[in-house]
């Protein structure tokens, strides 16, 4: 009589990810075989305790923050093209000399609809009349 030994393999470890909803709102916990996370999903090796539906996952700070809030608000209104505008005009402001092919698609992103009224407060509404004029923008 041989004795057979059997030896099964541990299962793979599985990784705690977070699962959005399609509005990008923190949805609850999925575990995952590490060959099956891409670079889309957010990994959370501690876990989270965050409650479902309350939080928008921020990929450039990477965190969650609270949904609702202004900062929040602010993250899902800016439309993507107004934000690198905006970071253009802040560069300008701090007096960064524009590559000539960003400031030309500057000067045509300005006049726009979506941009034209994006401005939050005098200084910001200064900044612009002030690249407008000095690059002979009709504002």
């Amino acid at each position: 009589m041989t004795d057979e030994i059997q030896t099964t393999e541990a299962p793979a470890p599985l990784i705690p990810v977070a699962r959005l909803d399609a509005d990008g709102l923190y949805a609850g916990l999925d575990h995952l075989p590490a060959s099956e996370i891409t670079e889309d999903h957010i990994v959370l090796r501690d876990g989270c305790d965050l409650p479902p539906g309350q939080y928008r996952w921020d990929r450039a700070r990477q965190s969650f923050i609270p949904a609702g809030t202004p900062e929040a608000r602010a993250v899902e209104a800016l439309p993507p093209l107004n934000a690198l505008a905006w970071g253009l005009l802040a560069m300008w402001n701090a007096n960064l000399k524009l590559p000539a092919k960003s400031a030309r698609w500057l000067d045509g992103h300005i006049q726009t609809i979506d941009f034209v009224g994006s401005s939050e407060g005098a200084d910001e509404a200064r900044i612009v009349a002030a690249y407008a004029n000095e690059r002979g923008i009709a504002k």
